[in-house]
């Protein structure tokens, strides 16, 4: 459940970016992992690129020692130093209320984890193996490189986008007292586990280049892109029989209240060039990160034209 604290005032320089500051310190401290977001910053200095700096969101970010980026922080950003909706009529760069939701919703998905904080700290409390399954949401697909990123867990497994489908493979990650756990010489305690295919030299040399790429072609943008795209088309949207619709990174999910509601869909969609299969009550979509934006949008089309049929 998503958790925000916002800090209002009457006027400038009343000390709300500073208190701000401090409480996004506290919380980083206790572990919290928490996020910034002000919807629009005026009286902002230009970077040597010409870009705007959101003044705000940086002193945020450096009191704080937060590593979130600052484009996340803030969706507009002036350069005259008067009230934001001033600034925006001068600059020509109206604010809109979507955008603005848009962005919230986003970040507040994104830094709100303290329900596997949570289950961390029973779970070493306890003496419990803790193990994230990352096959479907591991390399981005969630927004987040990883969520093992923002909670580490004692055994991290990977699979699909590790080689993006060109061949089998998969791996699983230990942490040190695991590994130690089973590192011996004696066969009495090592893990004597040998698959026949373990360690394949080619699906290795996939992988390696398959990482490579996500991380030379920057995807975490790409995958940005997709989740904006997504609130864009999706937002707003509703029919009487969808229960929620929820757009996490690269993840779209329409969840309808009765099963039977998606019963032709996929037929419905393959007809109009598009494969989609849902699941019991849930259509999704979890598309490539390559896809063209007329391609994902296409997606979504064809997914609101079944309610609207």
């Amino acid at each position: 459940m998503s958790r925000a604290l916002f800090i209002t005032g009457t006027g400038t320089d009343i000390g709300k970016t500073y208190v701000t500051g401090l409480i996004v310190k506290k919380l980083a401290e206790h572990k919290k992992n928490p996020g910034y977001y002000k919807a629009a910053m005026s009286g902002n200095a230009r970077r040597p690129d010409g870009s705007l700096i959101p003044g705000d969101a940086l002193f945020v970010q450096q009191c704080s020692g937060i590593s979130q980026p600052l484009e996340e922080m803030c969706p507009y950003v002036y350069e005259n130093a008067y009230s934001p909706h001033l600034a925006s009529r001068i600059e020509g760069n109206p604010v809109v209320m979507d955008v603005v939701k848009q962005g919230f919703y986003s970040v507040s998905r994104m830094y709100d984890i303290s329900f596997l904080q949570r289950a961390k700290e029973l779970c070493t409390q306890y003496d419990v193996l803790l193990i994230f399954d990352e096959v479907a949401t591991g390399f981005g697909r969630t927004g987040n490189r990883f969520v093992a990123d923002l909670v580490l867990p004692d055994i991290l497994v990977l699979g699909k986008a590790l080689t993006g489908g060109y061949i089998g493979h998969a791996v699983t990650v230990a942490n040190h007292k695991v590994y130690q756990a089973f590192y011996s010489d004696d066969d009495r305690h090592a893990l004597m586990h040998g698959p026949t295919f373990m360690g394949n030299a080619l699906a290795c040399a996939v992988a390696l280049k398959g990482i490579e790429i996500f991380e030379r072609e920057n995807y975490m943008d790409k995958i940005r892109r997709i989740e904006e795209i997504s609130h864009r088309e999706m937002d707003g949207f509703s029919d009487p029989r969808i229960r929620e619709i929820r757009i996490m990174g690269g993840c779209t999910c329409i969840e309808v209240h009765d099963s039977k509601t998606l019963e032709g869909f996929q037929q419905f969609a393959y007809e109009r060039g598009v494969f989609s299969r849902p699941f019991l009550k849930y259509m999704y979509a979890m598309v490539p990160y390559i896809i063209e934006e007329k391609e994902l949008v296409k997606i979504f089309n064809t997914m609101k034209a079944w309610f609207l049929k």
